[in-house]
């Protein structure tokens, strides 16, 4: 993913990604374009992902779970490098305390269509240099735009769309929005 002033992101299409190792080099991977983007600014930065916000095994198959997002935002101290300031930020908001593996890696949770198709994990940044205010927590990306709601919303993916009854019947959906 390619962004510009000072924004940044991974996603991670292929499980692989997460099962060789956890997930610490696409911590690396993300390490390294805070690093970049930090020419654009370096006072502060942060990170947004997506996680399951409950752990089920009755989940209904072929459903995703619904996700919350997960901030991880960091004022940069002076003489620090905020590349390794954010990567700590997010291993610890993201990973599991004993293994240090990204949350979710291999589980069930994870997964979708009874295990046929897992979740795209993905990391959304920004870094900035305080132009128009003082460099504070409260003016460190990401934003949280709007608090999560509830709305209702209707599935039109292929295995649905074949039964009507199912196509037609609104599920509810709790949505969240950043701003990086």
């Amino acid at each position: 993913l390619i962004c510009f002033c000072g924004n940044f992101g991974v996603l991670l299409l292929n499980p692989s990604w997460l099962n060789i190792d956890g997930g610490r080099t696409a911590l690396d991977v993300l390490e390294k374009m805070v690093n970049v983007t930090m020419m654009r600014g370096a006072q502060s930065g942060g990170v947004v992902t997506f996680e399951p916000t409950q752990y089920s095994a009755t989940r209904s198959p072929g459903k995703p779970p619904p996700l919350r997002g997960v901030r991880s935002r960091v004022v940069n101290a002076k003489r620090t490098d905020l590349s390794k300031g954010v990567r700590h930020k997010v291993a610890k908001d993201n990973c599991e305390r004993l293994t240090g593996n990204l949350r979710g890696w291999n589980k069930s949770e994870y997964n979708i269509n009874n295990g046929g198709g897992r979740l795209v994990k993905g990391f959304f940044g920004h870094t900035r240099f305080a132009t128009s205010s003082k460099a504070s927590f409260d003016g460190t990306h990401p934003h949280r735009w709007s608090e999560r709601r509830a709305y209702n919303m209707y599935s039109f993916g292929s295995s649905s769309a074949s039964s009507i009854s199912t196509a037609t019947r609104p599920h509810s959906v709790g949505v969240e929005n950043y701003i990086t």
